[in-house]
Parts: C-alpha cells; sequence; structure tokens
C-alpha cells in the first residue's frame, strides 16, 4: 500500500508523457500530409504546364505504343524486317527526343547529329543483324523476314551495306556539323567494321551454327552501348 500514491503518480506522468508524444506525433504526421500533398500537386502543375514535361510524356507515351505495335496484334513488326525496321526507328526517335526533353535544354547539333546516327543503327543494322541467327525458327513461324523471304546472302548483303552507309554518313555528318558527336559516331564506324567483319566470315563458312550466325548482333549492340557511354562521357566532361 506504502507504493500505490508512488505507482498512481508515475503512471498519471507517463500517460501525460504519451500524451504530449501523440499529440506531436498527429501534429507532425498532419503536416507532412499537407506539405506532401502540396508536393504533389506542385509536381503535377509543373509536369503539365512545362514544355519539358509535357514533351516527355509525349515521347514516352510514343514509345509505349511502338513497343506495343512491335510486339502485339495486329501490328506485330517484329515478323517483317520493313515494319521491323520503320517501328525500331520510332522507338530510337522517341527514347532520344524524351531525354532531350527531359533535361530541358532543348536540341542541339550534337544531340541531333549523335540521335539520329543511333536511330539509323538500330532500325538499319540491328532490325536485320538480329534475323541473321533466327532464318530457321523465323520461317518456321511465318515470319516475313529479309532473311526468310530473301534469303541469308540478301540478309547479309544488306546488313553489310546498311552498316557502311551509316558508320561512313555518321561520322562524316559529325564531323561537319557535332565535332562532340564524334564520341560517339566514331565508335559506330569501328562497330560497323566489326559487324561486317562477322557477318563476311560467317558467310565464307559452310553449315555456321545459329549462336556464330549471331555474332554481327553482338558486335551491334556492343557497339550501341559503347557509343551511348562514350557520348555520356564525352558530355560530362565538357
Amino acid at each position: 500500500m506504502v507504493g500505490s500514491p508512488l505507482r498512481a503518480h508515475s503512471e498519471r506522468g507517463a500517460h501525460n508523457g504519451w500524451c504530449r508524444k501523440g499529440k506531436v506525433l498527429r501534429s507532425w504526421h498532419s503536416g507532412w500530409q499537407r506539405n506532401h500533398r502540396t508536393a504533389q500537386r506542385n509536381g503535377v502543375a509543373v509536369a503539365g504546364s512545362s514544355p519539358a514535361g509535357g514533351g516527355t510524356f509525349g515521347w514516352v507515351t510514343a514509345f509505349l505504343l511502338l513497343g506495343w505495335a512491335y510486339s502485339a496484334r495486329p501490328v506485330q513488326a517484329k515478323r517483317s524486317s520493313v515494319r521491323c525496321a520503320v517501328v525500331v526507328f520510332g522507338l530510337g526517335a522517341a527514347s532520344y527526343a524524351a531525354g532531350t526533353s527531359a533535361a530541358g535544354h532543348g536540341w542541339t547539333a550534337t544531340g541531333v547529329v549523335f540521335g539520329c546516327v543511333m536511330t539509323a543503327w538500330m532500325a538499319l543494322v540491328g532490325s536485320v543483324a538480329k534475323d541473321l541467327g533466327d532464318a530457321d525458327g523465323d520461317a518456321a513461324g511465318g515470319r516475313r523476314t529479309v532473311a526468310v523471304v530473301h534469303g541469308l546472302a540478301a540478309a547479309r548483303a544488306l546488313t553489310v551495306t546498311c552498316a557502311a552507309l551509316v558508320g561512313l554518313a555518321g561520322t562524316a555528318a559529325a564531323a561537319r556539323w557535332a565535332p562532340l558527336a564524334l564520341a560517339g559516331t566514331v565508335p559506330v564506324a569501328v562497330g560497323a567494321l566489326w559487324v561486317i567483319a562477322r557477318v563476311v566470315r560467317d558467310a565464307r563458312r559452310e553449315g555456321v551454327a545459329r549462336g556464330q550466325r549471331r555474332g554481327a548482333y553482338r558486335a551491334f549492340m556492343v557497339t550501341q552501348y559503347a557509343a551511348n557511354l562514350l557520348v555520356l562521357i564525352a558530355l560530362g566532361a565538357r
């Protein structure tokens, strides 16, 4: 019984302390909710009203629609080399345009030249090179790629021609209008030689396995990654 008043006093003190803490927490939480809602409204307003926000949203939407057209019915662009090249060109253009819009700096000669070169690299080289290793499966699946309709020899010739064209034209355009873009277009020119070498080597060998026929496409992909990375480094070091 001696300890009862002390315990009661302690319990009242603890209860009052918890109440004060609860009020502080509720006040903090309410303030955080108000600030969060305000930030959301401001973010939506800025994204919707600024040219960068609206432009980026439009380009991302275009990219998603083209991605749907690449694989889904009724377009299924991946089943035809021509449709694939058109859709891949759109995907590449939308990607670089969205990045430019998100940066908010507008188009520059470097951005235009490098974006066009890489978009052409994907549409004209990658869309054909990827089918060299899948011709048998594409034929069985009813696809109408260049390798299926016109044969591997025609697909190889087209890959070599497009790689040489993009490599040479891209480097020349960068040297003329956007020297900084050379950081990316020169690797593309080197990669074009690599792609051509892989295609020519495979054409001279009988019974080339599927994995070996995909060597040109792997060279294309490595070149694409390297070119983008080197341009980012060049822009960051400027």
